[in-house]
């Protein structure tokens, strides 16, 4: 049963227990629903009710079935999300311990890569300024040699 269905089957059950205990005529309520019957309107989450009382309703059916507690349903809430806690600590070790190696050697590559893009810019510059000079004088050595061919003319 889904966790939505089995609130609202626990607060039927604690419907069911108030009217008891205080003297109250059956209500129509539907448990899939979560509405009444003669209201109309949607059951608030969680009706106080005695926390003693755990045994069966046998005037609603339920002969078989006895109800939880709210502490008890707050204690079952308590271990599986320290059972969730508990998988979700075991999976992040067993990922730390399985990636770390390639993450630090990762990092060292990133550190590394950095200067040494620097460096590799700072070639290209150089690079390019001594072709941009070399570009210069083939320039003006072609201006010469023209200059030349005409005078011979």
């Amino acid at each position: 049963m889904a966790l939505r269905e089995q609130d609202q089957v626990d607060q039927f059950y604690q419907l069911q227990a108030n009217n008891a205990i205080h003297g109250a005529a059956e209500t129509n309520f539907h448990a899939a629903t979560g509405i009444h019957e003669e209201t109309g309107k949607q059951a608030s989450k969680r009706p106080k009710v005695n926390d003693d009382v755990t045994e069966p309703f046998d005037e609603v059916g339920a002969s078989d079935m006895s109800r939880y507690t709210s502490n008890d349903v707050l204690l079952e809430n308590a271990q599986d999300m320290e059972t969730t806690m508990s998988n979700a600590k075991m999976l992040y070790e067993e990922l730390s311990a399985r990636w770390m190696d390639d993450l630090c050697s990762a990092e060292k590559f990133e550190m590394f890569c950095t200067p040494r893009l620097d460096e590799i810019l700072k070639e290209a510059y150089l690079i390019e300024s001594s072709i941009i000079e070399k570009k210069q004088k083939l320039k003006q050595e072609l201006q010469m040699i023209t200059r030349k061919i005409m005078a011979s003319i």
